[in-house]
């Protein structure tokens, strides 16, 4: 792994951190059992969606949200959502493996991005790199450790795998393993150019 990254935290899934001050814009525990209760592909998983809210909460708040891939239940009410087809609620259909994505640099204060790196490969660079061009900090979750080795997409991903993929050292690094199955955030923030 590199050098002075962040260890890995374990975080209970049932730790509630979503604060006032962009509980507004974000989506509730209620909201969520609203969606777990129509369709199963929800159960277990509001953990790592209300922990992402978290980290990606104060960079909405000063900038704005773009939702990479939301599976039809966007974390944010007013956030931009980019999808490789329109969900009813996308605002930009975009296959997001390809550049340039349909935003102006700086156009969001955090990009989340849950559960869907992993179909992004295999130039998993190309879509980090817009990320963090369109946004100052992104949020993304991958299945982690899974055993399934018939599903290369989600089998036995982890930090390594990350640093593989990005090249770059997250701010932060947090696993849920209290879900339905662990899965591990992390959080990126654009590195400054060299002079």
């Amino acid at each position: 792994w590199m050098g002075n990254a962040p260890s890995v935290e374990r975080v209970r899934a049932d730790w509630n951190p979503v604060r006032a001050i962009y509980a507004g814009d974000s989506v509730s525990r209620a909201d969520f059992d609203v969606a777990e209760a129509a369709d199963a592909y929800w159960t277990g998983r509001w953990g790592y969606l209300s922990r992402a809210i978290f980290h990606g909460g104060l960079g909405a708040w000063f900038g704005g949200v773009l939702e990479v891939g939301t599976g039809g239940f966007p974390l944010f009410r007013s956030s931009a959502r980019l999808d490789l087809w329109d969900r009813g609620d996308t605002t930009h259909v975009h296959d997001a493996r390809l550049a340039p994505w349909p935003f102006a640099d700086d156009a969001f204060g955090a990009v989340f991005a849950l559960q869907v790196f992993e179909h992004l490969g295999p130039d998993f660079g190309v879509p980090f790199r817009e990320a963090l061009r369109v946004g100052r900090r992104l949020i993304l979750s991958v299945p982690y450790r899974w055993d399934c080795p018939d599903d290369p997409l989600h089998h036995g991903l982890d930090e390594d795998t990350l640093a593989e993929w990005f090249g770059q050292v997250p701010l932060r690094l947090e696993l849920l393993d209290a879900d339905t199955v662990p899965r591990l955030i992390a959080v990126y923030e654009r590195q400054a150019q060299d002079a």
